[in-house]
Formats: C-alpha cells, sequence, structure tokens
C-alpha cells in the first residue's frame, strides 16, 4: 500500500466518512493521511481488509525497528552474511524477534502449457494461411476500466497485432488481471479466428509473449522469432 499526506478535498465522499465515523480530525495543510492499494495490473483501489491487517502488522513493527535505530541499538550484528532484516513472530513464546536471512530468488516462470490439439484443428479449420509477418505483443491498455461498486478498477490486457507491411493493427478481446497462461492463449486463438488469417512469421520482443506464443506457433506451423 502506499501513502500520502493529502488535503481533505482530495479524499472520497466514502473516506470522508469513514473519517467521521472514526471521529478522527487532522490539523495543517496537506495533513489528511491517504492510504492506497496497489496491485499488478490494477488503478490505485481504497485498502481492502486483508491488506488492512497486515499494513498494521507492518507499521507496528517498522516503528519498533525505528525507534530502535533512533536510541542507538545495535541492531546490526557482526559478520553479517544475511543482509536482509526481517521481523519474525514466535507464536510459542507470544513475541516478535529480529532475525536475518538472504534475499528470495527470484522465482523461476511455470512451463507454459500447450493449447489441446482440438483447440488447434479448429483454428485451422477457420483460418487460411498468408505470406504476412505479423507483430505482436501482450500489453496494458493505457485506459481504466471500472466495472463500478466495490469492484477494483483495472488497466486491461490485449493482444496487440500489427501487420508489418501494411501496419493494420488489431487488438483481442479485454482481459483483467489475474487471467492464466491457458486464458491467455485462448484470448490470442479466438482472436487470430475472428480475422480468419493464419500469418506465416510471428515477431514479438516481450519474453512473456514469447513464451505464450512458443506452443501456438508450433502447433499451427508458424515461425516466431524474439526481436528487439
Amino acid at each position: 500500500a502506499s501513502h500520502d499526506n493529502i488535503k481533505s478535498d482530495s479524499m472520497t465522499e466514502r473516506e470522508r466518512r469513514e473519517v467521521a465515523g472514526l471521529a478522527l480530525t487532522f490539523r495543517g495543510r496537506n495533513a489528511w493521511p491517504l492510504f492506497r492499494s496497489s496491485r499488478p495490473g490494477c488503478a490505485p483501489w481504497y485498502v481492502e481488509g486483508s491488506e488492512v491487517a497486515l499494513l498494521s502488522v507492518a507499521l507496528e513493527q517498522a516503528s519498533d525497528v525505528c525507534v530502535r535505530l533512533r536510541d542507538g541499538a545495535p541492531l546490526f550484528p557482526p559478520n553479517l552474511d544475511r543482509p536482509v532484516m526481517v521481523r519474525r513472530w514466535d507464536p510459542a513464546r507470544g513475541l516478535w524477534y529480529d532475525s536475518w536471512q538472504a534475499p528470495p530468488s527470484e522465482p523461476q516462470p511455470a512451463p507454459v502449457p500447450p493449447p489441446a490439439t482440438t483447440r488447434i484443428e479448429r483454428v485451422l479449420r477457420a483460418t487460411r494461411r498468408a505470406a504476412l509477418a505479423m507483430e505482436v505483443a501482450l500489453v496494458h491498455l493505457p485506459t481504466i476500466v471500472s466495472e463500478g461498486g466495490n469492484q477494483r478498477p483495472f488497466f486491461p490486457r490485449v493482444w496487440f497485432q500489427a501487420d508489418k507491411e501494411t501496419g493494420v493493427v488489431g487488438l483481442s478481446d479485454l482481459m483483467e488481471p489475474g487471467r492464466t497462461p491457458a486464458d491467455l492463449q485462448e484470448n490470442f486463438l479466438a482472436a487470430v479466428e475472428r480475422y480468419g488469417v493464419l500469418p506465416a512469421e510471428i515477431r514479438t520482443a516481450s519474453e512473456e509473449s514469447f513464451a505464450l506464443l512458443a506452443p501456438i506457433a508450433d502447433a499451427l506451423g508458424i515461425r516466431l522469432r524474439r526481436v528487439r
């Protein structure tokens, strides 16, 4: 979650009601605290229940560490070989304690499964081959989609396709965050079916797009190239 000090007129009506219900007052210019939740592919939104609980604990533990630093406590042990300090909860003793660990390694992406053979056969029946090169990427559109109510607004993802020779651009259906690799592949196949054309070559600069398209290109007999 992100936090800013802002003017009261920058808060939404919902937030004003919440502050009023808590009987809180703030004095001074830009003194109103505003918290926003940030998630990949989503617009900034209200902090939700589970995030509130996590944020409360994080602030408590950050305060503990900052007070000790202010008072000159020796937090860093000698001969430190694990450079990341974390606070851990010990349920047996009912207390928080300092711990040191190595930075977490970046998780490896899961392999992308190939589409079902029957799905590929349907695409082949609905399309014709053409001697053209298509530039393709899975991208976020720079526009916010909001379904209203308490639904979190998001930036939709689409398969952006451009004919290298003519410059003709096509977009797939809009997709919300959290789609599985199989969903992303199906969205691409549906767009190919709609256009009715199979390119001889697909070019992409995106690592994610390449990984998603590789099984499709192999099954459809299309050359796939990673380009700059």
